[in-house]
């Protein structure tokens, strides 16, 4: 996957999708410094000078209802990033065959010059069968030859509402405001969907990432400006947060933390399993010579040791705790209940756990509050690197953690080891 490409493509395409939102907006007599009243004649809705028909009466006035309540500014950025998300997930699935009727929607699969580059639903629409689709009507639009541009709008919709059933959470039905703001002109050569089919190589669409990828660097512009404005002690707004918490996590640190947490308590509990083999960001723990990793300081058995401070994996936790609250205090005061209690509670929960553990006097239940403790070091481990990546704190001081929770990660596994019964 070229990511330059998609460095490139994403922060212009957010730009353009803002602006093409408000265009569109102001069509219908709506701007940042003026709303423009609706008269309501018989069957025609008046806005400015242009009659409409009256179905935009509705619409326009829940578009103004939200840009009162919200804000202009903040409407316009929902609506783009709404309509860039649908086209993005539309543009993976019809690479990937997803969609039922099983022509493309934004593209064509042939490139043939005569073609023109029509998306393949435009050239097949008498054919296309989705829910709610009025097939007279395409038909219609079809025959007349220069109605291309309305029968497309007709066609992305009734799919975008065929797609609601399986991800409402980004398809909502666009009969509502939604569908005023659906950008025009979307058959040009210079049209959005166009350049987004342009610009990306099919071959980048072939990894599932790309999604991920496209929205971080959407949104690295608006991130920039939210961490610039915290230079300049500016409060983080509501509107504002998720630009500066929601970071793509690449899939190899996906792996790495599942395999590391949900993957090691699967092999601590069937040490034969052959799944290992798929884990190819897995630590295997050494369980060899333990008193010489130094998990506890007496001879005597692991449950025989008088206190849980004896146990160097609990000395060890509690000297991450220590470092956790150092490095947590220079967070922003804006996340004192969000990521700086967050990691906080995860540290303190890995020596809290290997004492209790300890003392509850039964192998089983220590082996159980071991894992429990093993899943807060994950923990700890991912809100660490999502305060790195949000530049909360310094890479050295970064590695220097995640050094020691590996540390701690492998005294866990191979005390709980020590404590599995022998077959």
């Amino acid at each position: 996957m070229n990511r330059n490409k998609l460095k490139s493509y994403a922060p212009r395409a957010r730009r353009e999708f803002i602006q093409a939102i408000t265009d569109r907006a102001a069509y219908y007599g709506l701007t940042k410094e003026n709303i423009t009243p609706v008269i309501e004649k018989g069957d025609i809705a008046i806005i400015g000078d242009k009659p409409f028909p009256i179905c935009v009466a509705s619409k326009r006035k829940k578009l103004e209802e939200r840009i009162k309540n919200k804000g202009f500014d903040q409407v316009m950025e929902a609506m783009a990033y709404t309509w860039f998300n649908r086209f993005v997930a539309i543009r993976y699935m019809e690479i990937h065959g997803f969609l039922e009727h099983g022509y493309r929607v934004l593209s064509t699969t042939d490139n043939t010059n005569d073609t023109n580059n029509i998306p393949d639903i435009l050239k097949h629409a008498e054919h296309v069968d989705l829910p709610g689709l009025d097939r007279e009507k395409v038909i219609e639009l079809k025959m007349e030859g220069s109605k291309e541009a309305e029968l497309y709008k007709m066609l992305l919709i009734a799919q975008c509402n065929a797609l609601n059933d399986a991800m409402p959470f980004l398809f909502e039905k666009v009969n509502d405001e939604t569908e005023l703001l659906l950008p025009d002109n979307l058959l040009h050569s210079d049209s959005m969907i166009r350049r987004l089919v342009s610009e990306i190589p099919e071959d980048d669409w072939q990894e599932v990432e790309i999604i991920g990828w496209l929205y971080q660097f959407y949104i690295s512009e608006k991130k920039d400006a939210v961490f610039e404005g915290l230079k300049n002690n500016m409060k983080i707004t509501p509107e504002n947060i998720p630009a500066a918490t929601q970071l793509f996590t690449p899939h190899w640190i996906v792996k790495y933390l599942v395999e590391n947490s949900l993957g090691r308590l699967w092999m601590l509990n069937r040490p034969n399993s052959r799944l290992i083999d798929r884990m190819e960001y897995y630590i295997r723990p050494d369980t060899s010579g333990i008193r010489n990793q130094g998990l506890v300081k007496q001879s005597e058995a692991i449950m025989e040791v008088k206190s849980y401070q004896d146990l160097i994996v609990w000395q060890k936790a509690m000297d991450l705790v220590e470092i956790v609250y150092q490095a947590t205090k220079k967070f922003p005061k804006e996340e004192l209940y969000g990521l700086t209690n967050q990691i906080r509670r995860a540290a303190v929960s890995i020596p809290s756990n290997i004492a209790e553990g300890h003392a509850r006097n039964s192998t089983a239940e220590f082996r159980n509050f071991l894992s429990i403790a093993q899943g807060s070091k994950a923990e700890v481990e991912t809100q660490i690197l999502i305060a790195q990546r949000l530049q909360y704190i310094a890479l050295k001081q970064t590695q220097e953690m995640l050094s020691l929770l590996k540390e701690i990660s492998k005294m866990l596994g191979a005390l709980r080891s020590r404590l599995t019964p022998v077959p």
